[in-house]
């Protein structure tokens, strides 16, 4: 009776058992809290993480874009040391040039130049049209890849004294280089070696040649009469204008640095050479006026007569039977009519 006794288990009260089934529940409710807590946490660490690192990643990137930007401005400021050091040499030289037609050595250049920025090049020289070529330079002591100018490779002189122009009369044309129609050949004496020579022939209207002669002068002549044009005048530079597809007897002349116009056949000055060179001479397409500039002011020339048909103005093209003045930077340029035949 007693074994049977023991062996019984006893039931378990009811709120034993809704105290277990609570404490087991209130666990399990814990432990999702503590999951969720760790979750939320690990996503505030990462994104924590996300925004140091952005932080560390845009302060890297400006610190590298300033590096740049000061690198970028270190190497354009030895380009313009560079590009000062070529001008000054080369005003110098065109100074010296003017006065008495020296040309200046390279040497002789630099002691003229203050060279504030110790601008030094491996290759540094001045061509045959006095503008300076400077490469592989170093600049307050850093070396950067940058040229200026380009080296010009001169043109030989001819080791003979004088050189022919070639006429066909049947095509009416001047060479020069001998052909199987030539039927007159001109010789012109250089009284020396010379170079460049260049034909300026329109059949028969225009029969002249320009080369240099051995003191680096140009020089003009007329091939049918071994006289030179302009033979008074100590111009650098000139060159025919042409009107359409050929030579006219006026040339833009290029004096102490300066252009103006003259007439090749009378060695009449039309238009004064006191206009800028650099800025150029620009015929307008079959009529008879040409654009020059002084002081940033461009005039238009009839080159024929000299006479100023417009100033004040940017610059001039022709359009259809009409000259076009324009300023700077105007969307609604003056029309100026004028009929051309």
């Amino acid at each position: 009776m007693n074994n049977e006794n023991n062996n019984l288990v006893p039931e378990t009260s009811p709120v034993v058992k809704e105290v277990t089934e609570t404490k087991g529940k209130n666990k399990g409710e814990k432990s999702i809290y503590n999951a969720i807590g760790a979750i939320v946490c690990v996503v505030i660490i990462i994104l924590v993480a996300i925004i140091v690192t952005s932080l560390v990643i845009d302060s890297n990137n400006s610190k590298k874009m300033a590096l740049i930007d000061k690198q970028n401005a270190e190497k354009q400021a030895k380009k313009d040391a560079i590009d000062g050091y070529g001008q000054a040499l080369e005003s110098v030289i065109d100074i010296q040039y003017n006065l008495d037609g020296t040309v200046l050595t390279i040497e002789e250049a630099k002691k003229r130049v203050h060279n504030e920025n110790k601008v030094s090049c491996k290759y540094e020289g001045i061509n045959e049209d006095r503008t300076v070529y400077l490469s592989q330079c170093i600049v307050d002591g850093k070396s950067i890849n940058y040229n200026y100018g380009i080296k010009i490779e001169a043109p030989k002189y001819s080791e003979d004294t004088y050189f022919k122009v070639y006429y066909d009369k049947q095509k009416g044309e001047a060479s020069l280089t001998k052909t199987d129609g030539t039927t007159d050949e001109y010789i012109i004496d250089a009284h020396g070696k010379y170079k460049s020579v260049e034909l300026l022939s329109n059949n028969n209207t225009l029969q002249y040649v320009k080369w240099i002669d051995s003191e680096n002068r140009m020089r003009v002549t007329d091939y049918t009469t071994g006289k030179d044009v302009l033979s008074g005048v100590y111009y650098l530079d000139c060159y025919p204008i042409k009107n359409g597809s050929l030579y006219t007897e006026y040339a833009v002349v290029i004096i102490n640095n300066k252009s103006g116009v003259y007439n090749f056949k009378t060695g009449e000055e039309i238009v004064p050479c006191n206009y800028d060179r650099e800025f150029g001479a620009f015929p307008l397409e079959t009529t008879d006026f040409i654009s020059l500039r002084r002081d940033n002011v461009s005039y238009l020339f009839n080159y024929k007569t000299g006479e100023i048909k417009l100033s004040g103005y940017a610059y001039y093209s022709k359009v259809g039977n009409y000259i076009v003045a324009t300023k700077k930077n105007s969307d609604s340029p003056l029309s100026y009519k004028k009929e051309f035949y």
